[in-house]
């Protein structure tokens, strides 16, 4: 069986904190690999200020040389149509051997926001889900979310959680991620502050060679 995480984004651009994110999830829910799915057309994002797609496409795929797990998908970007989650999970599914078992991770503050997804009943009731605690955003909130869809903690610590009926867990991640936004990122190259420490040396040389968020 191989056991594979899905990290999806806008990645405008990949930062060190998604980076972080895929080494907590690789090592504490034993994943084989990760596999990094860009967004062609984010459904909940609008256009403003994200840069075209061969950008984001590349400074991923630099991100993520090197690191033998990590791998990048087009699957989302070969869409001429928003990038629904049940959709590339379904392609996903149908696409990859019957004993392939994925993970989505994703932060928590994203996660509360599930119940406005498209097909959003579908995607809970058949994902299983890695979590990833922000600074800022409550915990209790995501328990309150899982209570009512159908989950129960499966031990006193509350880190794994299953539904009754479906069978999929979700697993809260505790490793320490820097609170590190895109936007942020971008905001700090526009204003010409400090901001190359926040992403990987490679992307830093391709945004200020290729003068992006400027």
């Amino acid at each position: 069986m191989s056991v594979v995480g899905l990290l999806g984004g806008t990645f405008n651009p990949v930062h060190n904190g998604h980076l972080q994110l895929a080494e907590g999830a690789l090592i504490e829910g034993g994943l084989d690999s990760i596999m990094f799915i860009p967004a062609a057309h984010p459904p909940h994002k609008g256009e403003f200020n994200i840069i075209a797609v061969q950008h984001r496409l590349r400074m991923l795929q630099l991100a993520v040389s090197g690191y033998e797990y990590y791998h990048v998908s087009t699957l989302e970007l070969d869409r001429s149509h928003p990038s629904y989650t049940i959709h590339t999970l379904n392609t996903l599914r149908d696409i990859t051997e019957i004993d392939t078992v994925y993970h989505f991770i994703i932060g928590g503050d994203a996660f509360l926001e599930i119940e406005t997804w498209f097909h959003w009943q579908e995607v809970i009731h058949t994902t299983n889900f890695m979590l990833a605690h922000r600074s800022g955003h409550a915990h209790d909130d995501v328990e309150f979310l899982l209570v009512r869809n159908g989950f129960a903690p499966l031990d006193d610590d509350q880190k794994i959680w299953k539904h009754h009926q479906y069978g999929n867990v979700v697993r809260f991640l505790i490793c320490q991620i820097d609170d590190i936004s895109s936007s942020d990122i971008r905001k700090l190259r526009s204003s010409k502050k400090p901001w190359n420490h926040l992403v990987p040396n490679s992307v830093g040389r391709y945004i200020v060679n290729n003068s992006l968020y400027c």
